[in-house]
């Protein structure tokens, strides 16, 4: 989760922010909403809750592909090196 307040406090928002949120835009969405809001970015606060590491999660590996190709930084390998599910 990410929590957004504003600095004033009027204005706050939770936001599942996963994976799956994350590349469909939901973050981006949320920020674009507060400003209609009249709370900019530069006005807000953010928390972010707990969250599974990258290295401790497995996806296949399109899935990994198709998050690489909208967001490239957000990619890794698992601690232990494991091969992606669909290879096993």
């Amino acid at each position: 989760p990410l929590l957004l307040a504003s600095q004033d406090g009027r204005v706050v928002a939770a936001v599942h922010a996963g994976r799956r949120g994350m590349l469909d835009g939901v973050v981006a969405a949320t920020l674009d909403e507060l400003e209609r809001r009249g709370v900019g970015a530069g006005q807000l606060w953010a928390a972010i809750g707990p969250c599974i590491c990258g290295q401790c999660y497995e996806v296949p590996e399109q899935m990994q592909a198709a998050s690489l190709a909208r967001e490239s930084e957000c990619g890794s390998r698992t601690r232990w090196g494991k091969l992606p599910r669909e290879a096993i």
